[in-house]
């Protein structure tokens, strides 16, 4: 029987992973989707959307009473989390509000309260337990969305870079004092970062909008920073990065190893020589598919290696891609995925017609 499945996701960059992939495969079998940020759901659509949904799918605590709602009229609910939400670092842009004790409590209230929990590792399934029925879902890379043609740019110069959110401030205090040798010590390197880097200047709206510039000791003409992207275009901003070092730093602390690997896959579809943060990434083959590293000197000795081994960083990078592509593309693995959402659908107990038909 076909189901009707609505997605309630958050604004960060989640949705590209855990959320677009199985829409489009539940709309490939036949079912109804519809996907939309909490902001985008005014209140008097809120009753005909649950009139609709057989299944409903939170990825933020701040949709209580909607959670409330769908109880009951029956609609099988699930809390997808990605992160460690309530252990965030404290540079995190979220450490606030997470240590309210409002927060606090209605994020308890979610997990108790819906059918089922999801997330992406071993950690969090382990973590989140004690709530109730818990199942992993691992992040693949959905390849029809994010394989680009591999772009090369022209000249002597090698692009060494970073991409990520604000949420990585204690990564880029780590790496940064390491870019700063490499750049000083290789006059044929430049530094390309976007994201959450922080821009070039100290205008206090420019601070405030883009939040520190971990590398302003590095000469401009030697670094590149682009601004981020919505999700949707992101694929196409990260391979316009042009790269042929990815780096994929991480501050050692509770909220970092819960994480997933995804970091990894985006820059091997790119076809990128990449360096990892070894406690994570654990499936980069070392020395094969990418380099693992843990201290500073780790760090900075194989950045040097890959910067004076052109072949190797060629070599690398199309093995990362083919390993990839192999192992761990969603369209390889979403079948998993996909039995915990036709199960949620026909343990729903909300039966009803089409999309935005009223009720007499």
């Amino acid at each position: 029987m076909k189901r009707n499945f609505l997605f309630i996701m958050n604004s960060t960059g989640t949705c590209l992973w855990r959320v677009y992939p199985i829409a489009e495969i539940l709309r490939q079998r036949g079912h109804q989707v519809v996907t939309m940020n909490l902001s985008q759901i005014a209140e008097k659509y809120v009753g005909l959307i649950l009139e609709w949904a057989d299944v409903l799918t939170f990825q933020m605590v701040s949709a209580k009473d909607i959670l409330d709602r769908a109880k009951k009229k029956g609609i099988f609910t699930i809390f997808d989390c990605d992160d460690l939400i309530e252990k965030v670092p404290r540079s995190h842009p979220s450490y606030k509000a997470t240590r309210k004790h409002r927060y606090k409590e209605d994020f308890r209230y979610m997990l108790e309260k819906v059918d089922l929990m999801t997330c992406s590792t071993d950690l969090l399934q382990k973590r989140y337990k004690e709530f109730g029925e818990i199942r992993k879902l691992e992040n693949y890379i959905p390849a029809y969305f994010w394989e680009r043609p591999k772009r090369e740019h022209k000249g002597n110069i090698i692009r060494i870079g970073w991409a990520g959110g604000t949420s990585h401030q204690e990564d880029l205090d780590f790496i940064a004092p390491i870019i700063k040798k490499i750049v000083a010590k290789n006059k044929n390197v430049k530094f390309v970062y976007t994201g959450g880097g922080g821009w070039n200047t100290q205008k206090p709206d420019f601070l405030w909008k883009f939040g520190k510039d971990h590398f302003a000791d590095i000469p401009i003409t030697r670094r590149e920073y682009c601004t981020g992207s919505r999700p949707e275009i992101w694929p196409d901003r990260l391979n316009g990065m042009m790269l042929d070092i990815a780096l994929a730093p991480l501050d050692d602390n509770i909220f970092a190893r819960h994480k997933s690997q995804i970091k990894y896959y985006e820059y091997g579809i790119n076809h990128w020589a990449g360096i990892y943060q070894k406690f994570l990434y654990q499936n980069v083959r070392h020395g094969d598919t990418g380099f693992l590293a843990t201290t500073p000197e780790e760090w900075e000795g194989y950045i040097q290696k890959l910067i004076d081994d052109p072949s190797l960083r060629k070599d690398m990078g199309g093995r990362a891609y083919r390993n990839i592509k192999n192992h761990y593309t969603f369209e390889r693995n979403f079948r998993l995925w996909l039995e915990t959402y036709c199960q949620a659908g026909e343990r729903s107990r909300h039966r009803e017609g089409e999309f935005f038909v009223r009720r007499k």
